[in-house]
């Protein structure tokens, strides 16, 4: 046990994520079996030991439900959704660079998706005239693809 919270923070602050919902695990994707309520341990009220949560009483409980805790996403999966939102015109490009600030978050975002897949459409879009010539060497030199090792 990690830790405990009010469950009016867990109802404002945890991210419901339905069955077949997609997440990262250390580097790997996962998707869940069931319904899940996302919620970190860096915004749990922390134990030391099983036993402290007798300990717990109702003031505890109140203080916690008034209590603003951080978001429960990793600053990686925080920066896709800014990314997402800039692309789909939702938010303004303007706003990622204090986002990424507020982040604390200066790396790049790595893709869901195998570079291959990066590299097979950057390819396309080069051929119909949509990306340029130093804009796909740019791709295809970050995100390197793997090379078709054949049957």
């Amino acid at each position: 046990m990690c830790g405990w919270v009010s469950k009016l923070r867990a109802v404002r602050e945890g991210v419901y994520l339905p069955r077949g919902s997609l997440t990262e695990r250390g580097g790997s994707w996962f998707v869940y079996r069931g319904q899940e309520v996302e919620f970190y341990n860096k915004n749990l009220n922390g134990l030391t030991a099983v036993r402290d949560l007798l300990q717990v009483d109702s003031q505890d409980v109140e203080e916690d439900s008034r209590r603003v805790g951080g978001f429960n996403l990793t600053s990686v999966d925080a920066a896709r959704i800014v990314y997402d939102l800039v692309g789909r015109g939702l938010m303004s490009q303007d706003r990622i660079g204090p986002i990424s600030e507020l982040l604390a978050f200066g790396g790049r975002v790595g893709p869901i998706l195998h570079p291959n897949q990066y590299a097979h459409f950057a390819r396309w879009l080069h051929a119909q005239g949509l990306v340029t010539q130093p804009e796909l060497d740019l791709i295809i030199q970050q995100l390197p693809a793997e090379p078709y090792a054949g049957i």
